[in-house]
């Protein structure tokens, strides 16, 4: 193998339930590399032991590395208690799978605490001893933050924050990262907390190298735009309430991205990476017109506006003959009383039938829609009455994902001033809403409060869940509607087709397995193979694979040779580890 130092290294993690990668990282990752620094991005970091996490760094720091990058978007701040009961089942389903014991004692990211205070759940190691282990590797390599929550506190008390963290990247981080490398590199002081704009998004691209070990024909990320026009009350986004064309890419620069990735991998199949896709009906026109000039035939997942695409309905077939097979709504609320408080506030009939026509007229498109339980003017009455809808046996939704409302704005949460905050943050007295510490709220026209609306979350969402019993399974013909069933690409990169989904093929244990199948193989080469071609290791891995295939992973079968995860972990004792510098 050949010898490969990385100066930057990042941790970051697979897009789940499926099999993608999100775009931020590796964005990142193409901003350095065109400055001449080689980079190393390693997945799947949230689900290693300490033990495995450490081994893994051991093969990639040396003496030259100046920092390792962590993103935060896995960092969820909950009640250790309700975390535990939260993810049980899902939890044991994958150790009766993988044969790795189920910890919940001590699966947080920080250590765990107990009772009435957070537990901050990322993965199952202990990070102050991976910051011990990096330092010993490399005592000037520094810790850096970035992603949504870069600016979050960890630990309830900040000073212990300063212990495992030496730099912060809040929001656009492109610059950031550039200016805190090059210090490092020649010894000059950085600033602990990074926030520059970045004006040079329009040109930018991601580009994927070898060395970031994408499969055959795997479904990638793309960012075609960021922020959104919009201004909802709850969003906490930096860049919502943008002017519609700024930070948007060309359709041409798009297309030179996906003409790369079809090229190198053969990939069709995309993320992409922006708040609202048909935020105006010109540049749908638009990206429709630029990808069909392609030798080849793209589909996708995005996010999109119910209201813009019934109120401009041309742009319904627009978007599926572009490529659009899954996307998710932003609908939040049925109750045009708490839509228009937050900034919305379509007819929930004309939304409900808006649903229909959409499904009437893109038959294979996997439509999500997202509700938040808690907003302003929604009861549980209310709420309850919502979900009479979704288990219609024609209703045209295939996902439905339910999230607590989140406004809580307490000290902890926020390591400086620039962490961006939603209106009902800033001011959550003027929407009926009280903070009482500790990440939770109560509204007081009725006493419901942030546990409640978790636990009605739950709830609901046990109506739809793929691991539930057959009969959760049978509520319609069109199958269980799971939350993750809109990120369609994701489980395309598992082996999954459109028909799959729409036949209920789709078992939260066999998903367990394919995943972890892949895990395996991409473990595989990152410790054997790091600069082999993924086509030619992925062929021998899999030698039934073929171009002509739709997908890259078609059966349980496929992937005889892995049979223990991770395969180099086998031996850690061959493992040595190097003498401090």
């Amino acid at each position: 193998m050949l010898q490969y130092n990385p100066d930057v290294i990042f941790l970051t993690d697979i897009c789940s339930p499926g099999f993608g990668r999100y775009a931020g990282t590796y964005r990142c990752a193409t901003e350095l590399r065109d400055k001449g620094y080689e980079v190393q991005v390693i997945e799947f970091f949230c689900r290693y032991t300490t033990e495995q996490l450490k081994q893994i760094l051991t093969k990639f720091i040396t003496r030259d590395t100046l920092w390792i990058g962590v993103s935060t978007t896995f960092l969820q701040p909950v009640r250790y208690d309700q975390w535990q009961w939260a993810n049980k089942d899902k939890q044991s389903a994958h150790s009766r799978i993988t044969g790795e014991p189920v910890k919940l004692d001590k699966s947080s990211w920080w250590h765990s605490v107990q009772g009435d205070r957070l537990a901050h759940v990322v993965g199952r190691f202990d990070w102050p001893e991976i910051v011990d282990h990096i330092r010993y590797l490399n005592p000037d390599c520094k810790i850096v933050f970035g992603g949504a929550k870069a600016g979050y506190n960890v630990f309830p008390d900040p000073k212990e924050d300063d212990k495992y963290v030496d730099i912060r990247m809040v929001g656009q981080s492109e610059n950031s990262l550039i200016e805190v490398t090059q210090a490092l590199e020649q010894k000059k002081r950085y600033s602990k907390v990074m926030t520059r704009p970045y004006d040079d998004f329009p040109q930018s691209r991601i580009r994927f190298l070898d060395h970031d070990l994408i499969f055959d024909k795997e479904a990638l990320p793309i960012e075609i735009a960021r922020g959104c026009i919009f201004k909802c009350s709850f969003c906490a986004f930096d860049l919502n309430g943008k002017k519609m064309w700024e930070y948007n890419r060309s359709p041409e620069n798009i297309r030179e991205e996906l003409q790369y990735a079809y090229d190198k991998w053969g990939t069709t199949g995309w993320m992409f990476s922006t708040d609202t896709y048909n935020d105006s009906p010109k540049k749908v026109k638009m990206f429709h017109d630029e990808f069909n000039k392609m030798d080849h035939k793209i589909d996708f997942s995005s996010y999109a506006r119910l209201d813009m695409m019934l109120t401009r309905p041309e742009t319904i077939k627009l978007c599926y003959d572009t490529g659009l097979r899954s996307v998710l709504f932003g609908v939040e609320t049925f109750n045009q009383k708490a839509g228009k408080a937050l900034g919305k506030g379509m007819d929930p009939v004309k939304q409900q039938e808006g649903l229909y026509r959409i499904r009437e007229e893109c038959p294979d498109l996997i439509i999500g829609v997202a509700m938040i339980v808690g907003l302003q003017h929604d009861t549980e009455e209310i709420m309850r009455k919502n979900n009479e809808w979704f288990l219609k046996p024609d209703c045209p939704v295939d996902a439905i994902t339910y999230s607590p409302l989140w406004i809580d704005n307490n000290s902890w949460l926020s390591a400086d001033n620039t962490t961006a905050k939603s209106k009902m943050q800033k001011d959550p007295m003027y929407y009926g809403y009280e903070l009482l510490g500790d990440g939770e709220w109560i509204r007081e026209s009725d006493g419901l409060t942030r546990k409640r609306c978790r636990e009605l979350s739950d709830e609901f969402s046990g109506l739809f869940d793929q691991f539930g019993d057959k009969k959760d399974m049978e509520l319609t013909s069109r199958g269980t509607r799971n939350g993750s069933w809109q990120f369609y690409s994701r489980l395309k990169n598992l082996g999954y087709s459109l028909e799959d989904l729409r036949s209920n093929k789709v078992v939260g244990e066999e998903m367990i397995k394919k995943e972890d199948r892949l895990k395996a193989i991409y473990h595989e080469r990152l410790s054997t193979h790091l600069c082999m071609p993924s086509s030619v290791l992925i062929s021998a891995v899999n030698p039934v694979h073929s171009r002509s295939s739709d997908v890259f992973c078609t059966n349980s079968d496929l992937l005889p040779l892995i049979t223990t995860w991770p395969p180099f972990f086998i031996t850690p004792s061959a493992i040595i580890l190097p003498t401090p510098v």
